[in-house]
């Protein structure tokens, strides 16, 4: 039962000790990275490393600040032009709704204008209209008298008919002047 327990709790062989070629490769590859590691610090021991590190970091500080220098310039150049560019494309539009806004109170004003008009117009058909039944109602009085005239007095039917056909005239007269009224004011229209 010990042993069980104690064959648990070891690790296998091929675990700890590199047993496959992939293992192998790897542990060769480390052993070969430590002994480059241990020329490089014996060559740089050698070398004024640190010197050329400072060259190097002196140049590139120099290059950083002309790039950032340059990029500086370039973005501004391009926010003015971005700017004027707005401004003018604002005014640009800022003109345009102006105009629209013109242009719609104009038509605004003439829409109001020709509704005020065609109620006008429509107030003197209905005018019309009233007049044109209180005729039609006294052609049909006068028609009604004329008959019963004609009923109880045979002899004045001859005056009856002249005066009839005055009042038709007269009638028709008026109706083609009121027409004409209307025809004068409907053309004489904005």
């Amino acid at each position: 039962m010990v042993w069980l327990v104690l064959a648990q709790e070891t690790p296998r062989i091929d675990t700890v000790w590199p047993t496959s070629l992939i293992g192998l490769i790897g542990s060769l590859t480390a052993l070969l990275s430590f002994f480059i590691l241990l020329v490089s610090l014996w060559r740089a021991d050698k070398k004024p490393v640190l010197a050329k590190i400072e060259e190097a970091k002196v140049f590139f500080t120099r290059e950083l600040a002309r790039v950032e220098q340059d990029m500086t310039e370039k973005v501004s150049e391009q926010r003015e032009h971005i700017d004027d560019t707005l401004d003018d494309y604002h005014k640009s539009v800022t003109g345009e709704i102006n105009g629209w806004a013109k242009r719609f109170e104009d038509d605004h004003s003439d829409v109001q204008r020709h509704e005020q008009v065609l109620g006008e117009h429509a107030g003197k058909f209905i005018e019309s209209k009233a007049d044109r039944e209180q005729l039609n109602r006294r052609i049909h009085e006068q028609a009604m008298r004329l008959e019963a005239a004609e009923r109880n007095l045979g002899t004045k039917i001859e005056d009856n008919t002249k005066e009839t056909v005055r009042l038709e005239r007269s009638i028709t007269a008026s109706m083609g002047e009121m027409e004409r009224r209307i025809l004068t004011a409907i053309k004489g229209r904005p």
